[in-house]
């Protein structure tokens, strides 16, 4: 099976990998849908803290699977991670900085957060690939899930510092 927008991709498998995007009713995550909706080689999984948005309702009605999950709350990421082949996550640090009114307490917020999609991402069982974006530095980190759990490591310990 071949697509008119992908037409150099040829389907063999009989079940789509799952990619899952955090922050998928925001700016980046927005873009990765709009990138690999029409692709049959993904079956898209939006997770976001406020399903009920229009946003969010918008990517529903474009047949796109929905999950409620929060960065503060490891437990809502891993079941909302489970069974994804490539994770996309993105941090907000302007909406911390905005919510708190001070930098040092955001950047806080921002890891802590990265940290919890990191444990939640390491305990992804068949994950292939994560990709991370910290808000902050704008910085994007594309992780093999072999070296995963041992970012997983770092980001706990230099939490601890």
């Amino acid at each position: 099976m071949t697509s008119k927008e992908y037409p150099e991709q040829t389907v063999t498998m009989s079940t789509p990998k799952t990619i899952t995007i955090l922050g998928a009713t925001g700016t980046q995550g927005t873009s990765i849908i709009n990138a690999l909706h029409l692709s049959p080689i993904y079956a898209l999984r939006a997770i976001t803290r406020n399903p009920t948005s229009t946003a969010a309702q918008a990517l529903t009605a474009r047949g796109i699977e929905v999950i409620q999950a929060d960065a503060n709350d490891l437990a809502s990421l891993t079941t909302a991670f489970a069974g994804s082949a490539v994770i996309f996550a993105v941090t907000d640090f302007v909406a911390h900085f905005a919510t708190l009114g001070d930098a040092h307490l955001a950047m806080e917020a921002e890891a802590e957060q990265g940290i919890n999609i990191a444990r939640a991402a390491a305990a992804t069982e068949g994950l292939e690939h994560f990709v991370a974006v910290a808000g902050l530095a704008g910085s994007v980190q594309l992780v093999a899930a072999a070296e995963l759990a041992a970012v997983a490591a770092v980001a706990v310990a230099a939490s601890a510092d």
